[in-house]
């Protein structure tokens, strides 16, 4: 005797093939991979830059400083591939948290070298409290997204807004004591 599913669990059946609908509609291309290295290998080249590694520094700064600029590169360039290529609905909530303020750090190191001043200084403070909001939003949403099962660009846009934010403190931390380091150097020697 065969007894049909209940209501409950055929909901539930129908919301787990919707989900995996969703995945397969957007899987990974290669595109968005090679966006991927491509950000990682401009943000190693801006970290040798303008990090203290080559010059005796800390190697913490300069792997923080490049994930950072990894992050913030590579999230709205991956965002923008899929749109130019109709791939795109909206905005996930994990992908928001890493297009926003990755797209606001761009938007305020643009206006930075174009427009120096006290507009600056303020638009770097909302940037950074953006950042901060984010990643601690991203820090909650990361375990209950294991509920709702979210395509593959949500899950690495939450990861990458949380590591951006640890990153983002590691390099508060090494910028600080990489200055006091220098300052001790010239004031005592």
């Amino acid at each position: 005797m065969n007894t049909p599913p209940s209501p409950a669990i055929q909901d539930k059946a129908a919301s787990a093939q919707a989900t995996a609908q969703r995945r397969r509609a957007f899987p990974p291309t290669i595109l968005d991979a090679l966006i991927f290295i491509s950000a990682v290998a401009v943000a190693l080249a801006l970290a040798r830059t303008f990090t203290l590694a080559g010059k005796g520094g800390r190697w913490q700064s300069f792997l923080a400083y490049s994930w950072f600029i990894t992050g913030i590169l590579s999230g709205p360039a991956i965002v923008a591939a899929q749109y130019l290529r109709g791939r795109r609905g909206r905005l996930g909530f994990g992908e928001a948290l890493w297009v926003v303020p990755a797209s606001l750090w761009n938007f305020a190191t643009c206006v930075g070298w174009c427009v120096p001043g006290p507009l600056t200084g303020l638009l770097t403070l909302m940037v950074v409290g953006t950042q901060v909001l984010c990643g601690l939003a991203a820090f909650y949403y990361l375990p209950f997204a294991t509920l709702f099962r979210p395509p593959w660009l949500d899950w690495l846009g939450a990861a990458m807004c949380l590591t951006m934010l640890i990153a983002f403190v590691l390099l508060i931390h090494y910028s600080v004591d990489d200055a006091y380091f220098e300052w001790g150097m010239l004031h005592n020697g």
